[in-house]
């Protein structure tokens, strides 16, 4: 009877001792992993960053050849946008590193010398190219692969070129070439806004509309 208690006890310490040690290794792979596991979604978050980035710069480099031709309707959008797309690359690199990735290096962007109109119709078509090569490919796999996180921060990505595009075609088809208005950004997701908002807080991603940048 006594060897029997001695091996049941035994037998007992030896399977929590197996628990234990199964606890620690699994706990340990998972942190280990944790940027393995986002990997596709950290490539995807940081294309998309280099991409935003370059946007930025492009239209900075509009803005200053509207500048040049006194075009200040021009100038203002192309500035308001390359402010959301700086906001959208900020918010691209944030979103893979709390997933465990580094941003990569941003791409740069060659200074044009064409004509305003020029370029606006090139911030449209690269625009549109963008959305159905790139973009919307993006989010469908970020989807499929379940990362709610990175999606959310592509479709935010998405709707704020649809929104520029818009913003785009109707200054193309303007006359007026002076006439201004008042945009403001969200400093989070970039959300680009005609007017006060109407709402205390952005529609896309609730930040409060307190902090909107004003151009």
């Amino acid at each position: 009877m006594r060897y029997t208690n001695i091996i049941f006890w035994a037998l007992v310490l030896l399977g929590v001792g197996i628990l234990i040690v199964a606890f620690v290794a699994a706990e340990g792979d998972s942190y280990a992993t944790k940027p393995a596991k986002h990997y596709l979604a950290i490539q995807r978050l940081s294309e998309l960053a280099r991409i935003k980035n370059s946007h930025a710069a492009m239209h900075s480099s509009f803005a200053h050849q509207a500048h040049s031709e006194g075009y200040t309707a021009a100038e203002q959008l192309f500035r308001t946008i390359a402010f959301s797309e700086r906001v959208q690359c900020r918010a691209c690199e944030k979103a893979l590193r709390n997933l465990g990735g580094e941003p990569s290096q941003l791409l740069a962007h060659r200074a044009t010398e064409s004509s305003t109109q020029d370029n606006i119709a090139a911030a449209i078509s690269i625009k549109h190219l963008h959305r159905t090569q790139k973009s919307h490919s993006l989010i469908l796999r970020s989807i499929a692969s379940s990362n709610r996180y990175a999606t959310r921060v592509m479709v935010w990505c998405d709707a704020n070129d649809a929104h520029q595009i818009a913003l785009l075609e109707a200054l193309a088809t303007s006359g007026d070439t002076s006439a201004t208005k008042s945009y403001r950004v969200c400093p989070a997701c970039g959300y680009i806004s005609q007017q006060e908002p109407s709402t205390p807080l952005c529609p896309q991603c609730r930040t409060e509309a307190t902090q909107f940048v004003r151009f």
